[in-house]
């Protein structure tokens, strides 16, 4: 995936103005159960080569830090958001 520079980049390459980006962070309360069942899910469609020990071994590490945590497990990804008016 390239750069948000290089896309932005691009975008004005291709004639698009007023390019604008925004980074927002997700901050989204994480439910271990959830992030479970998710995390399962995601290996057996997107990650087969991840074998049932490998899986184990991590969703045991995953308990374990959400165990040992004293406040909230929150999600703080990043995501930009670009956007741009698009040329006549």
């Amino acid at each position: 995936m390239p750069s948000i520079v290089e896309l932005t980049d691009r975008i004005r390459r291709a004639g698009f103005r007023d390019v604008e980006s925004e980074t927002v962070v997700h901050a989204k309360r994480l439910e271990p159960d959830q992030v479970e069942r998710s995390l399962r899910r995601d290996v057996a469609d997107r990650y087969p080569f991840v074998d049932d020990e490998e899986l184990q071994s991590g969703l045991q590490r995953m308990r374990a830090d959400c165990a040992a945590r004293r406040d909230d497990w929150i999600d703080t990804r990043r995501f930009t958001f670009l956007t741009a008016v698009k040329p006549r």
